[in-house]
């Protein structure tokens, strides 16, 4: 007759479940591994804290339940006694034979699987369920910083031998949300226009339209809030700030409105300009290249260019 302890995790509770059955401290005999498919033998016995000859009570078959989960191989283990004879029963966790994509068109299959691979879902990976639905969770943000923010994207699975999966992400796009109005809050120095002019991103318009303009694109809002804030820069205002961007999308995920709140700061004027330090070229030399005087407006482009130019002198 077999006296067992049996621990189990139960998926929804992510809890350990031990039997009420007695449990007597013995010397183990041998050790029995089962069920295992495609795990090799030497990474149970390298990660249980047990051998033939040892003696086993309830706190080591514990240790033993926690090491094996812990490797992320398993969905279930069992430890049993047979006559001396350590039983580990297991359930393997299935492998992942391949992935694949379908329907995607703004992004290419080849990017989504890199993707994919960065968060751990890759061929041969063991498939925990929880990265099926971060994988989900992942790529629809993906597509929703590129303002595909219908896009629904369906997982599945497919058994295979072996205790393998394949996995196939369906992607249905859907249609890119268009910025219906771009608002700034705090300026006074620019217009609302002048600063719309410094943008990729058009508010929605026939032009806009026909040049695929208004669509929005968070890489692309980036781009446009560096040009605003060039924009101060250049025009003597050193401490502009974008305070913040809200990017809120209308009801039928169809529409996008885009505030930018910014603080200009006040407006700087160059004191002076000296070039000091040790170096190569005669200080008269460098001094010459500056071809900015004290008074005028602050150019952040200004002082990069002169920076460069002094740079470039010294080799």
């Amino acid at each position: 007759m077999i006296n067992y302890c049996k621990f189990a995790v139960f998926a929804l509770l992510m809890s350990l479940s031990f039997a009420s059955h007695a449990f007597e401290p013995f010397v183990i005999d041998d050790i029995k591994v089962e069920g295992i498919q495609r795990t090799d033998p030497g990474l149970i016995f390298s990660n249980i804290p047990v051998q033939v000859g040892q003696t086993v009570d309830r706190t080591v078959t514990k240790q033993i339940i926690s090491a094996l989960f812990k490797t992320g191989f398993f969905d279930d283990v069992q430890v049993l006694v047979d006559d001396g004879v350590l039983v580990i029963r297991l359930i393997e966790r299935p492998a992942v034979y391949k992935v694949t994509v379908t329907g995607s068109k703004l992004l290419s299959e080849e990017q989504i699987l890199e993707a994919l691979s960065q968060m751990g879902l890759r061929q041969s990976a063991i498939l925990d369920g929880a990265i099926l639905d971060l994988a989900e969770r992942e790529l629809k943000n993906l597509y929703m910083s590129k303002g595909k923010y219908g896009v629904e994207i369906i997982s599945t699975t497919t058994p295979l031998e072996r205790n393998r999966v394949a996995v196939t992400f369906d992607i249905f796009e859907g249609a890119k949300a268009l910025i219906k109005q771009i608002n700034f809050v705090g300026n006074e120095i620019f217009t609302d226009d002048e600063l719309r002019k410094q943008m990729s991103l058009k508010q929605l318009g026939k032009f806009a339209l026909f040049s695929g303009s208004s669509e929005y694109s968070k890489q692309s809002l980036e781009g446009d809030q560096e040009e605003i804030r060039s924009l101060y820069l250049d025009s003597g205002y050193a401490d502009f700030k974008i305070e913040s961007t809200q990017v809120q999308l209308s009801a039928d995920r169809e529409s996008v409105f885009i505030t930018i709140s910014v603080n200009e700061g006040k407006k700087f004027t160059f004191d002076s300009i000296y070039v000091g330090g040790d170096q190569v070229v005669r200080r008269e030399d460098l001094t010459a290249l500056v071809d900015i005087a004290p008074g005028e407006v602050f150019s952040r482009k200004r002082l990069t260019d002169l920076t460069q130019k002094i740079s470039d002198r010294l080799g």
